[in-house]
């Protein structure tokens, strides 16, 4: 049923990103997000840019991105990493990356800026499945104690 408020052509949001990937030791991409029916206080677009330098043992990379708020402030986010690759044994990875993460503020509120690190230990267990341990630090830049250290378990099955 498609009425007014509902359906599959109303309130959507699309996205769309570019991809420039190598065998060598420069990737980027460009992505683009967009909502159809955004209120006041709410994300209308984001625009985003990654790029990743691989010098074979190690990895440098990093995103910006710039939110557009409907009737509100602009919102940056960024963030930067290393990654060491065949770091203690063929195949596994040692990462660490943080920056600022992105925050829709209420009208008159102060700017802050929170702040998200995470460590991670890639463990490959054979070709078709790995697991990764990571721990994550959250600051929420308020007032009061708002930083977090919270711990997570990625697994991957490759067929």
């Amino acid at each position: 049923i498609n009425t007014e408020d509902t359906g599959l052509f109303n309130n959507n949001s699309y996205i769309a990103q570019l991809n420039f990937l190598t065998d060598g030791i420069f990737d980027a991409a460009i992505t683009y997000i967009g909502a159809g029916d955004a209120d006041d206080g709410q994300a209308e677009s984001t625009i985003a840019g990654l790029v990743n330098f691989d010098f074979g043992g190690f990895q440098v990379g990093g995103h910006y991105a710039s939110t557009q708020v409907q009737d509100g402030d602009d919102v940056d986010s960024y963030m930067g990493g290393v990654a060491f690759s065949d770091f203690l044994g063929a195949g596994n990875e040692f990462g660490v990356y943080g920056g600022i993460s992105p925050v829709i503020l209420p009208e008159g509120a102060d700017d802050i800026d929170p702040v998200l690190v995470e460590a991670y230990y890639k463990i490959n267990v054979n070709e078709f499945f790995n697991f990764t341990p990571a721990i994550i630090y959250a600051d929420n830049d308020t007032d009061g104690d708002t930083s977090n250290v919270y711990g997570a378990v990625r697994a991957q099955f490759n067929f």
